[in-house]
C-alpha cells in the first residue's frame, strides 16, 4: 500500500511537470488542457492496471498481450519524455545561466515551441528502437574452453534474465525456444531471472519453455 501510494505521488508530480513544460509554450482551450491531464495520468495507471488485470478468464491472451505491450509502450513513451523534458529543462538554464548572451532563454515560448516539438519526436523515435531491441533474439556469444578432464567436446547454452511475464506473448517464447533449440546444444542452463510472475499466471508461456532440448 505504501509503494502505491509512493508511486502515486511521484505519478502525479511527473504529470504535473510534463503537461505544464508541454503546454507552456501554447494558449491553449481549457478543455485540451484536462484531456492532456487525463491522458498523462491514466498512461501512468497503466503498469498498475496491466498488473491488476488478470492474464486469463475475462479477455482472450492475444488480446490482453496487445493491450498490455501496448500499455507499456505508451507508458515507456510518457516516462522518457518526462525525463527529457526534466533532463533538458535543467541543462537548458544552466548553459543559459552561463551563456546567455549566445543562446535563447528557456522562456522564449516561440523557441520552446519547436524544443517540445523536437523532444517529443525525439522521444518516440527512441521508444519505437527500444521496442525492436527488444523484440529481437538474443545475440548469442561463444566462447571456447578447454578441459582436459573433458573426454568429448560439450556445446553448452546460457541463457539467462529471459524475464518471462503474463505479458510476455507465448509466440515470443516460442519462438525463443525454436531459436535455442536450433543451435543444438548439448546441455542448457537457465541459471536465473527466467520468470517475473506467478507460475499458475504464465502457464502457458512455461509450457512453451518445457520444449527446449538437448
Amino acid at each position: 500500500m505504501l509503494f502505491l501510494l509512493g508511486y502515486m505521488t511521484i505519478a502525479g508530480v511527473c504529470v504535473f511537470i510534463a503537461v505544464n513544460t508541454l503546454l507552456a509554450c501554447a494558449a491553449c482551450a481549457n478543455w485540451l488542457e484536462n484531456a492532456l491531464y487525463i491522458i498523462f495520468a491514466v498512461v501512468w495507471l497503466a503498469p498498475v492496471l496491466i498488473w491488476i488485470l488478470p492474464p486469463k478468464g475475462i479477455i482472450k491472451p492475444k488480446i490482453y498481450n496487445f493491450l498490455a505491450q501496448s500499455g507499456y509502450f505508451v507508458f515507456g513513451f510518457v516516462f522518457l519524455l518526462t525525463m527529457f523534458l526534466i533532463m533538458r529543462d535543467v541543462i537548458w538554464w544552466l548553459v543559459y545561466f552561463i551563456a546567455r548572451d549566445y543562446l535563447p532563454s528557456p522562456n522564449n515560448f516561440h523557441v520552446l515551441t519547436y524544443v517540445n516539438i523536437a523532444t517529443v519526436i525525439i522521444t518516440f523515435v527512441l521508444s519505437v528502437y527500444s521496442v525492436f531491441e527488444a523484440e529481437k533474439l538474443p545475440v548469442v556469444a561463444y566462447y571456447k574452453y578447454v578441459d582436459k578432464r573433458i573426454k568429448r567436446p560439450l556445446k553448452i547454452l546460457l541463457a539467462s534474465d529471459i524475464h518471462i511475464t503474463k505479458v510476455t506473448s507465448v509466440n515470443k517464447v516460442r519462438e525463443l525456444v525454436e531459436y535455442f533449440n536450433s543451435l543444438q546444444a548439448d546441455i542448457i542452463l537457465l541459471p536465473g531471472d527466467v520468470a517475473d510472475d506467478k507460475p499458475e499466471d504464465i502457464a502457458l508461456q512455461i509450457a512453451e519453455l518445457k520444449k527446449l532440448s538437448a
